[in-house]
């Protein structure tokens, strides 16, 4: 849960600007759920939650086959990975 995008990672190197500063967002549980079982290797753990408002950045769909919910989300240049991180709340583990 470090709501880092990829560039401040370090990470994706070989793909554009654009993509590498964009967080995903999933619109819903049922597709976190799924992305977190298809994608076991992305070390995905938790589902958060938020309202994100106009004022949290941009937020774009960009569905795919595995995530018809699919966003990216360019949040704000003074809005750090902490400052991120406490718009989120945690969603409850399946039992």
């Amino acid at each position: 849960m470090d709501f880092l995008s990829a560039e401040e990672a370090g990470t994706f190197q070989d793909q554009p600007d654009c993509n590498r500063r964009a967080l995903s967002l999933l619109a819903n549980e049922r597709d976190a759920r799924h992305m977190m079982r298809v994608q076991r290797r992305s070390g995905w753990k938790h589902i958060m939650t938020a309202m994100l408002q106009p004022e949290h950045g941009h937020i774009k769909p960009t569905p795919s086959a595995n995530a018809r919910s699919h966003s990216d989300w360019w949040p704000p240049n003074d809005l750090d990975s902490s400052r991120r991180a406490a718009l989120f709340s945690l969603v409850e583990d399946e039992e």
